[in-house]
């Protein structure tokens, strides 16, 4: 979550906490409509309005609105073309245009559009299982469960990223604008313009390959 005012969140399974500021008491966040089984929050993140994104397990995604307290649910309704793919949502992002990516189990990724004010789904993925994401200047990076590196381009559409790795769990770059790529088992990746360096315990100081 981007860093703005002096808010803190935490969580654990369904409860999520919030300080007002560094010294005040942890403030429990009610997630309203949520039915009482199994949920976890997933991850927290903040859109270009500074609206605060939540995302779930079991039960969709939670917008809490600046100032107001306000918080709306966000489901999957089979019925309506405009919803998110799934309720059990994997992983977030928002971009520099102000669009926030959900990835989702197994239903590919759904992102919200802040000038249409709308969620649309976007299904056309090689691999629908997205767990994590990352922005760099021009494109948006998909992380799988199954199905390796995805790119998603500035024009929408979807290429995979050769790559000896299936599972990529974490995406970060570094100043000189390398993608590094924390996998499952099988350790960590570098990539830049096509060209990729493989580090795992037998070729690297690294502590384990997960």
């Amino acid at each position: 979550m981007k860093s703005k005012g002096q808010n803190r969140n935490t969580f654990q399974n369904s409860k999520l906490f919030y300080k007002r500021n560094p010294s005040s008491e942890w403030e429990e966040i009610v997630l309203s409509n949520v039915q009482n089984i199994f949920n976890r929050v997933r991850a927290i993140t903040e859109d270009g309005n500074g609206n605060v994104w939540i995302i779930t397990s079991h039960q969709g995604a939670f917008v809490l609105k600046p100032g107001s307290g306000n918080v709306i649910r966000l489901v999957n309704n089979p019925l309506q073309s405009h919803t998110i793919a799934s309720d059990n949502l994997t992983a977030i992002c928002s971009d520099k245009d102000g669009i926030v990516w959900l990835g989702t189990f197994k239903k590919g990724i759904s992102y919200f559009s802040p000038h249409a004010q709308v969620i649309l789904s976007h299904h056309m993925i090689p691999h629908s299982d997205v767990i994590s994401f990352y922005e760099d200047k021009e494109d948006v990076w998909l992380g799988t469960d199954g199905g390796g590196l995805l790119k998603l381009q500035s024009d929408n559409s979807v290429v995979k990223v050769p790559l000896e790795a299936n599972v990529i769990q974490t995406i970060k770059t570094d100043s000189k604008g390398c993608l590094w790529l924390g996998t499952f088992q099988n350790g960590l990746f570098k990539y830049q313009n096509g060209r990729v360096e493989h580090f795992t315990i037998s070729n690297s100081e690294l502590a384990s390959n997960i």
